[in-house]
């Protein structure tokens, strides 16, 4: 058994200190995996998507004090979002979790910040890049047909961390490599009243606001102007839909506009993106489908 950074207590004992922590992310970044890992100490390959809320609790006693976590794994699909955002309430720190050969789910922490902090304020806060066992492990990813890589770096995702003011850990749920150590990490935070620093991400007043003031943008040359009111209406949807089939692709526009020239012929392609996402973005991921850039 590897070692662990506390004692496990019965689960009849009474504790000291009793902590609601709540786990978000896009779907398919291993939330549910984490939380029955350090719960449970088991993994599966496969788990059935959380319905509203997958709940988990652990006692354990940590540099002399113990205590009970109750961790909720809160599930992000648009017709569980009344159960979702209902779940929040009198959580005390937050697991934002993203996939480390998935650099979709990494630009979607933002948002999941932003939400939980209109919700519940600046709570403590530990960044999570998981599934850290794929990249090198020959494994083919579905999504590219290739075997998985790393999409985001550990400077990029610590840069992340530090920018809310939270701990940053790299973990895998399979491996259990750092699942003990994110959540005693985040009950550091919690003890020391390590608060996130406020995020705010602009959105429009309706998406339909959105999809015109993009528009009106495209065919102009200021990239700035465009890059700002497709953050702005990324948000205004995943405020609607987080799992919206369309947001993989938005993402994937905002992190290629910075990088390349705006010609005419990216303008185009931009379009008829746009006009995709506009029929679409009602729509959600299928069960067990990763984010991705295809629509």
């Amino acid at each position: 058994m590897a070692w662990q950074p506390y004692e496990i207590l019965d689960k009849t004992e009474n504790t000291e200190n009793i902590y609601k922590i709540i786990v978000l992310g896009d779907g398919f970044v291993g939330k549910t995996a984490i939380t029955v890992r350090f719960c449970e100490n088991q993994f599966k390959d496969e788990y059935i998507m959380t319905i509203g809320v997958n709940f988990g609790t652990k006692k354990f006693r940590y540099k002399g004090t113990s205590y009970t976590l109750q961790i909720w794994d809160i599930a992000g699909q648009e017709r569980f979002g009344a159960f979702r955002t209902s779940y929040y309430s009198a959580a005390v720190g937050v697991i934002l979790v993203y996939d480390v050969t998935n650099k979709l789910t990494f630009l979607d922490l933002p948002n999941w910040t932003c939400e939980f902090q209109q919700l519940i304020g600046t709570k403590p806060v530990v960044v999570v890049g998981n599934k850290l066992d794929l990249p090198d492990s020959g494994q083919v990813d579905s999504r590219t047909g290739r075997p998985y890589e790393k999409q985001v770096g550990f400077k990029e995702g610590k840069c992340f961390a530090d920018s809310i003011n939270a701990t940053f850990l790299e973990t895998s749920a399979k491996g259990n490599y750092n699942i003990d150590n994110m959540f005693t990490a985040l009950v550091d935070s919690v003890d020391e009243k390590l608060f996130s620093n406020m995020l705010n991400v602009n959105s429009f007043n309706s998406i339909d606001l959105g999809f015109n003031k993009l528009y009106s943008l495209v065919s102009g040359n200021d990239v700035s102007k465009i890059y700002d009111s497709l953050m702005m209406l990324k948000h205004s949807i995943f405020q609607q839909n987080p799992y919206s089939v369309v947001l993989g692709n938005i993402n994937e526009w905002i992190n290629y506009l910075p990088k390349a020239p705006y010609t005419s012929e990216v303008s185009s392609l931009l379009l008829k993106s746009m006009d995709v996402w506009q029929q679409y973005y009602e729509q959600s991921l299928k069960e067990g489908e990763a984010v991705s850039s295809r629509i």
